[in-house]
C-alpha cells in the first residue's frame, strides 16, 4: 500500500528530527554544567560628581536569606560572570527544542495509531485505496 509507505516516509523523518533534537538537548546540557554557577545579577552604576559621571561600576547583588547583598566587581564585568549569564539563554533554548520535540512525537504517535486504525478498516472491509 503506497500511501502508508508515503506516510511511514515522513514518520522516518520525524524520528531522525527527533534524534537530532535530542543530541542538540544533550550538547546545551552538556555546556550549561561547565559554565560556572552564579546566583544574582549584575547592576550597573555611575557616580555624580560635580558636572562629571563616573563608572559604570559593577556590583553582583544576590539575594541572601532576604536580605539584597551587593559584591563589587569592579569597572569591568569578569568573564566567569558573563559566561553565567549565558546558562538562561541555554535554559530556553533547551526548553523550546524540548517542546518541538514531544510536539513531533506526539504527533508520530497520534499518526501511527490513525494508520494502524486505517489499515485494519481497509483490510476488514476489502477496500481498494489508489493513489495518484
Amino acid at each position: 500500500m503506497e500511501v502508508f509507505d508515503r506516510v511511514h516516509n515522513v514518520v522516518d523523518e520525524l524520528k531522525a528530527i527527533v534524534d537530532h533534537l535530542d543530541n542538540e538537548i544533550g550538547l546545551l546540557v552538556k555546556e550549561l554544567k561547565s559554565l560556572p554557577c552564579i546566583k544574582g545579577y549584575v547592576e550597573p552604576k555611575f557616580i555624580k560628581r560635580d558636572n562629571s559621571v563616573y563608572g559604570p561600576y559593577y556590583y553582583l547583588r544576590y539575594d541572601d536569606k532576604g536580605v539584597l547583598r551587593s559584591i563589587y566587581l569592579g569597572k569591568t564585568i569578569p568573564e566567569n560572570i558573563i559566561k553565567s549569564g549565558r546558562a538562561k539563554a541555554i535554559m530556553r533554548e533547551i526548553k523550546l527544542k524540548k517542546y518541538w520535540r514531544n510536539r513531533i512525537i506526539q504527533s508520530v504517535e497520534r499518526t501511527l495509531s490513525f494508520l494502524e486504525k486505517l489499515r485494519d478498516k481497509i483490510v476488514r472491509e476489502n477496500i481498494c485505496v489508489e493513489v495518484n
